[in-house]
């Protein structure tokens, strides 16, 4: 892993939430959380999914804010708590405020080809 390689010590620790439909005993959400262990003091919140025929019924949000709270209560004074949404995520995004986060940054997400972009190796 990359951080082992460059000296970071061991790979981040991951927490996963899921959300059950009470009924099918169905997995309708998840939300997945890394800790990195030379970053203590920051809880970074990666992904958080729900299944189509489920959205709009609170289980985002109920995840996201289970996990903000568990985050803060379980780890010695985390000074930051972020998280990423796609910035077309219009719907996590208005979540993620209602929780009381704030945008800090957008970033731009490029990818290319193992051949890299018009043919050439990356």
């Amino acid at each position: 892993m990359w951080w082992d390689a460059h000296g970071f010590g061991r790979a981040p620790r991951q927490r996963v939430v899921v959300a059950v439909d009470d009924s099918t005993r169905q997995v309708v959400g998840v939300h997945v959380v890394h800790s990195y262990p030379h970053r203590r003091e920051i809880g970074h919140i990666h992904d958080t999914a729900v299944l189509a025929a489920h959205r709009g019924h609170g289980s985002g949000r109920a995840m996201t804010a289970r996990r903000t709270r568990t985050i803060a209560a379980e780890r010695p004074g985390p000074e930051l708590i972020c998280t990423i949404t796609a910035t077309t995520n219009t719907h996590m995004i208005g979540i993620n405020h209602a929780l009381g986060y704030e945008t800090a940054r957008t970033m731009n997400w490029g990818e290319t080809t193992t051949a890299g972009p018009a043919g050439k190796p990356a």
